[in-house]
């Protein structure tokens, strides 16, 4: 269990050991919620999606995707 303090801006600081446990890094965004007044802080995942496409996904994104790389391999 941590204990942590809210500055006047409502800033919380999240302990370097609980960041280390859960992979957090700066930039990460969280949803936040409330249960039974409790404050519940919920990472976002990242874009599975865009991050499964990998570089397919940047190929598909380029306006020549379509032309046939090896055309000796052209069946027509």
């Amino acid at each position: 269990m941590f204990k942590v303090t809210m500055t006047a801006r409502g800033q919380v600081l999240i302990p370097v050991e609980l960041r280390r446990r859960l992979h957090l890094t700066s930039g990460t965004r969280f949803t936040v919620s409330d249960a039974d007044g409790k404050i519940v802080l919920v990472p976002e995942l990242p874009d599975a999606v865009g991050a499964g496409f990998g570089f397919l996904g940047r190929r598909l994104m380029r306006p020549d995707s379509g032309r046939d790389e090896h055309p000796e391999r052209r069946t027509t």
